[in-house]
């Protein structure tokens, strides 16, 4: 195993098998315990503060915190972000511009996803040309796959993007 990063919810490795290269994105432990604890905390401050009339706009911080929260909760369900990537996968297989991991069902669960790896080079690494291209391809795959196919990557940002053969590669 080698640890490739960490994120809020999961940490991922790099992992050999069959002398195949995969990724295993493993769930931290009570993670969604963890994310439902944190945000009752910030809620009941959100509520102190709102009623000693310190935080004048309580009410939509609390809205904020709602879709934070539902998004966090989703990012924690690893049988939803599963069979998301599947969709991305399928959708984009036969794509000459965007490479999405392939997902492997059989070795994932409900804490662990595995997935192929991409090799690549990092997004901040390309040169003024490659940089355009993947702007481009990034918006394309941004704004198709959420207003049109509604399906949205909620976890977009420069970790989850590499430059791999003149592909811009989604995680």
């Amino acid at each position: 195993f080698e640890k490739l990063g960490s994120g809020c919810i999961a940490n991922s490795y790099l992992v050999k098998y069959n002398d195949k290269q995969l990724v295993a994105k493993i769930k931290r432990k009570n993670i969604k315990r963890k994310i439902v604890d944190s945000v009752s905390r910030i809620h009941n401050l959100i509520r102190f503060m709102n009623t000693f009339h310190i935080m004048p706009f309580a009410e939509e911080m609390t809205k904020k915190l709602e879709g934070i929260f539902n998004i966090l909760i989703r990012q924690a369900d690893f049988t939803n972000e599963i069979n998301e990537l599947n969709y991305f996968y399928e959708k984009y297989k036969y794509s000459d511009k965007i490479i999405v991991p392939k997902p492997y069902f059989d070795y994932s669960n409900e804490n662990v996803i595995v997935m192929d790896y991409l090799e690549g080079k990092d997004i901040r690494l390309l040169t003024n040309d490659e940089k355009d291209k993947t702007a481009l391809d990034l918006w394309n795959f941004a704004f198709e796959s959420t207003f049109i196919d509604g399906h949205w990557h909620s976890d977009l940002h420069k970790g989850n993007l590499v430059f791999s053969n003149d592909k811009l590669g989604i995680i």
